[in-house]
This record gives structure tokens, sequence and C-alpha cells, in this order.
């Protein structure tokens, strides 16, 4: 048997090169690399570790989202920043400067909200 520590440390690579890759691709990989009998949970374990190394805590990314709106809005005096969080497929961060209402639309490190999240 493997420890997600284990897990862990041989996943960092395949996620950051897919970052959708689930647990399951994760285990049939990890079998057939190594020759190992590993559980789905342990990979499961793995695999969030692997990512909060990778990206960080949630809540490490939420004050990087604010941290990033802070900064923007240092640079860009007399502009508003919007901050609004949602679900497509994956997280994405849109980001509306105004009065141009341009809008910048990116990946965000977060592993999903429950809520959308606006600050003016």
């Amino acid at each position: 048997m493997t420890s997600q520590g284990w897990v862990a440390q041989r996943t960092v690579p395949l996620i950051q090169s897919d970052p959708t890759i689930g647990c399951k691709e994760l285990l049939e990989n990890l079998q057939d690399t190594y020759g190992t009998t590993t559980d789905y949970h342990t990979v499961w374990k793995g695999k969030d570790i692997a990512q909060k190394e990778i990206y960080g805590s949630m809540r490490q990314s939420f004050q990087y989202l604010f941290n990033f709106e802070a900064e923007v809005e240092k640079r860009s005096p007399g502009n508003i920043v919007e901050v609004d969080m949602k679900m497509v497929h994956a997280p994405q961060l849109e980001v509306v400067v105004t009065p141009n209402r341009h809008t910048i639309t990116m990946p965000l490190n977060l592993q999903g909200s429950p809520n959308p999240v606006t600050r003016r």
C-alpha cells in the first residue's frame, strides 16, 4: 500500500500537465507506472495534497484574488473594479474595469466556490 504523501509527490507533475485529471486516471497511471496497489481514497487525498502544493489553499487563492483587485484599483485610480466569481465549467475570474467596461476572463486557481463573490 502507498501513503497519501507518496501519491501526492508522484502526481504533482501529472496534475500540472493536466489540471482536470481525475482520481481514476491518476490511480491507473500510478498502477501502470509503479505497479502499486492503491485504493481510490488514498489517491483522492493524495491529489488534494498535491493540488494544495501546486495552487495553495482556497484561503490563499481568495486572498490573492483580493490582492489583485486592490493592485488594479491602486494602479487605475477612479476606476471601479468588480470581482465576480461564478462556476461555468471550471472556476473563472471575470474582472470588469469601468468606465470603458473592458472585461478580462482568466482561469482561477480555486477548486470551486459555492457562492459568487462581488466586491466594489
